[in-house]
């Protein structure tokens, strides 16, 4: 299959990292990194938001452009080239909305159904627009090809909420989109209302299925454009979703039922399993005035804590993502930061599963200083391998793919 000139606008790098898992997590295999890239045409601001395992074994990337104002998604094959790319073009109306200050339309989330094809879910600019849909779904066949955009609606929408897009996945042979509303019910002070989530789950054709919301414990806070993970957990869906401040977990049932919430102080993510764990982790990440203390929490099927473990790893490092590997030891993507919190550059750590220790990666791997973050990675299908994105600078515009095994 022939590609064409490949014109996403800055440089994208992808990771592709392989890790032979040990049977003693204080002698993890170090990762081993190596690159090839593809070149792109132009140099503007190309922002990935989301990464999935594709059942082909490869990859679908998905993002947005602040400066063409265009969405875009990539496919990767099982042999990591590149295999199709979908870019859509802002009709006008959205065009002049970005102008006008709203932010760019931009896919922040994947779901691959049992036919091949791929769902594709975004936000459009709006609030300050007047456009008629907030959210929708680009709809792609197994070869990139566009079958369709579907504005995302449903009862909840209709009542002229300000729903944002949180997320998708799949879930069951469905998609799931997870939105939230920061302003209903309303509150006593000031007109601040609890936060409200909302999931809507779509059958493969597109037809919305059923809707549940969700009023939060909190008050009007978003959650992290980072800080939301799907986790499907047998027949059930289990998502997590922080501010920072706190987090909720929610699990969800086929039918349409909330089975469990609660919530967890501070920021705390979901741990993305390896095939042969069980067990829903979550992993919170604080700085107290001791240093770093971070807790490992293994959950039961209420989201109630069964165990923990506590300890100062990893140091200096804000987690995006966290994966279980087969050894038990993690794999975590995210910002290396300073006292003060702030992002300096992204990185990688590997941590024991007791979180006393730091494992090393690979022999001259480089932490990235462009950008400040690893916003999106994911676990391949084959376990073994792992996937990460992030924006590089803008010197060799081009996509770059880099193996680490």
């Amino acid at each position: 299959m022939n590609i064409p000139d490949f014109c996403l606008y800055r440089r994208l790098t992808i990771l592709l990292l392989f890790a032979i898992a040990s049977s003693h997590a204080a002698s993890a295999t170090p990762l081993k990194m190596e690159s090839v890239s593809v070149q792109t045409a132009a140099h503007m601001l190309l922002t990935p938001q989301t990464v999935v395992a594709t059942a082909d074994d490869g990859i679908v990337v998905g993002g947005g452009s602040s400066a063409s104002k265009e969405t875009w998604a990539v496919k990767f094959d099982a042999a990591n080239r590149l295999q199709w790319q979908y870019t859509r073009q802002a009709p006008p109306a959205e065009r002049q909305a970005v102008i006008d200050g709203a932010s760019p339309s931009s896919y922040h989330g994947v779901a691959e159904m049992a036919d091949g094809s791929f769902f594709l879910c975004a936000k459009k600019p709006f609030n300050r627009s007047g456009l008629p849909a907030s959210m929708y779904l680009t709809h792609l066949n197994r070869d990139g090809q566009l079958l369709g955009e579907l504005p995302i609606s449903s009862n909840s929408i209709a009542t002229g909420r300000n729903f944002f897009l949180a997320g998708c996945a799949a879930w069951g042979g469905n998609l799931a989109v997870l939105a939230y509303e920061m302003s209903w019910p309303p509150g006593p002070v000031m007109g601040l209302g609890r936060l409200t989530y909302l999931l809507l789950v779509f059958e493969p054709s597109g037809a919305l299925k059923w809707e549940l919301p969700v009023v939060s414990f909190q008050a009007g806070t978003a959650p992290d454009p980072d800080g939301v993970v799907f986790q499907e957990t047998g027949a059930s869906l289990t998502v997590s979703a922080t501010g920072n401040v706190s987090t909720e977990l929610m699990r969800f049932s086929a039918s349409g039922e909330i089975s469990a919430h609660r919530k967890a102080a501070g920021r705390q993510l979901l741990v993305h399993r390896h095939a042969g764990t069980t067990a829903l982790k979550l992993l919170g990440l604080s700085i107290g005035a001791d240093g770093y203390q971070h807790t490992l929490t293994v959950l039961d099927d209420d989201l109630a804590p069964v165990s923990a473990v506590s300890a100062g790893h990893p140091a200096a490092f804000l987690v995006s993502s966290v994966f279980e590997k087969a050894d038990r030891t993690l794999l975590m993507f995210g910002s290396e930061v300073n006292r003060e919190g702030t992002r300096q550059r992204a990185g990688i750590r590997q941590v024991a599963a007791s979180l006393d220790a730091e494992l090393p990666l690979a022999t001259g791997f480089a932490q990235f200083k462009d950008p400040l973050s690893i916003v999106t990675a994911t676990l391949r299908r084959n376990g073994e391998a792992f996937a990460y994105v992030t924006a590089a600078e803008p010197r060799d515009p081009g996509v770059v793919v880099n193996f680490i095994k």
